[in-house]
């Protein structure tokens, strides 16, 4: 066979309906409800191995919705079905950068959101501009109306659609020298402002800024309606 070039754990997270039940934990019973994360993290790490004797001379890829600390060295991940709103939006920023500080640096979201109704043209371009920054670019939806939400959605925002993910290109070189600081040093691509600027006491206020590594400030329009904000 062919064999596979890439893997996407998915939904492995699931639900336990016994609280007793019990898996043979190296050797001793466990309950299973506090080994949870650990059984994602060796999917994660099954996957990996399987990759590599299958073609030892590329790089694996792999993907993964849930795991535990030791998930960066296997996969990508992401911030799971998040709900199409201008809320989601800000709250899954700092959700990024709470997991970049936690040491599991490649991630992203699901651009334009993933369950609820479709993005309005605003909210998916702020969502795309925001998204254009986080190793993980990706559309990703099931919206209640059966629509697909998609960069040519609403053509009279095609233009400006482009023009970021054209930027997006523009970023790879940098966002492949991050990650590989990331993978040398232990360095978050995406980081809070005070990780660079700790002397400013600015940067240990709540906001939406952000570094993308230590050569660009990022400030995104976060809010219905602005175009411009204070950084």
């Amino acid at each position: 066979g062919h064999g596979i070039a890439a893997t996407w754990n998915d939904n492995n997270e699931y639900t336990i309906e016994d609280e007793d039940a019990v898996c043979c934990g190296f050797g001793q019973a466990a309950a299973i409800k506090l080994v949870r994360p650990l059984m994602a993290l060796l999917m994660c790490q099954a996957s990996w191995r399987a990759q590599r004797e299958h073609a030892p001379d590329d790089r694996p890829w792999l993907i993964s919705r849930s795991g535990m600390p030791g998930m960066q060295r296997y996969v990508q991940t992401w911030s799971g079905d998040n709900y199409t709103s201008w809320e989601t939006l800000r709250f899954n920023l700092q959700m990024g950068l709470g997991l970049a500080l936690s040491g599991c640096f490649n991630f992203g979201h699901d651009v334009g959101g993933f369950a609820g109704p479709p993005p309005s043209p605003e909210l998916l371009v702020r969502w795309l501009q925001n998204g254009i920054f986080h190793p993980r670019f990706t559309i990703h939806s099931w919206n209640a109306d059966g629509s697909v939400t998609s960069p040519w959605m609403y053509p009279h925002a095609i233009p400006t659609v482009l023009a970021t993910i054209q930027f997006r290109y523009a970023l790879v070189p940098y966002l492949y020298q991050l990650l590989r600081a990331a993978r040398d040093a232990y360095e978050p691509p995406l980081r809070p402002t005070f990780y660079d600027f700790e002397e400013d006491p600015h940067t240990w206020l709540p906001t939406d800024d952000f570094m993308c590594g230590p050569a660009l400030l990022v400030a995104n329009v976060m809010e219905e309606g602005g175009r411009r904000r204070h950084v």
